[in-house]
């Protein structure tokens, strides 16, 4: 290149034609590669529950409250209970999950992997211009790669 002297438009396009397999190559064997990439990763699905949470209707002067524990603490003692080791160990061998995980691993870590496949989650209502932002309902999630075992892991979770 001479200095000083000013690049047109038709000079761009002769860097470009001279370099398109510079300006080609990268992007097609990107998409390639993330093609077969994946291509072989396994289908994930998740299932979704939404459980409302009704308070109590009727006044205190009526009906005294036999809950004492905050909304919190009460899912935590659900969620422990949920994802018990028993509850989980019996959906695994009632629907047949991880088939392969069980012939490889002792059941312990397959209960662990199914425990890390489950959220159970809190959903913040509506602010309440009367007093503190109370929950209205909470989320119960389950991932799987079949979505119809999902979906009934998902029941059988929110029915306990």
């Amino acid at each position: 290149m001479l200095p000083g002297k000013k690049l047109t438009v038709a000079d761009y396009l002769n860097m470009a034609r001279r370099r398109v397999w510079l300006i080609l190559v990268p992007p097609v064997l990107t998409l390639f590669g993330a093609l077969v990439y994946s291509s072989t990763v396994p289908n994930v699905y998740q299932s979704d529950m939404l459980i409302a949470i009704d308070p109590q209707r009727v006044p205190d002067a009526f009906v005294r409250s036999t809950v004492t524990l905050a909304t919190e603490q009460r899912m935590d003692a659900i969620s422990v209970k949920v994802l018990s080791r028993t509850n989980l160990l019996s959906m695994i061998e009632e629907l047949g999950l991880y088939d392969e995980m069980r012939a490889r691993l002792p059941i312990e870590d397959v209960v662990t992997h199914m425990r890390a496949n489950i959220d159970v989650q809190l959903e913040r209502g509506r602010p309440n211009p009367r007093g503190p932002e109370t929950y209205s309902a909470f989320h119960v999630r389950f991932t799987y790669t079949d979505p119809n075992i999902a979906a009934q892991v998902t029941q059988q979770l929110g029915s306990l």
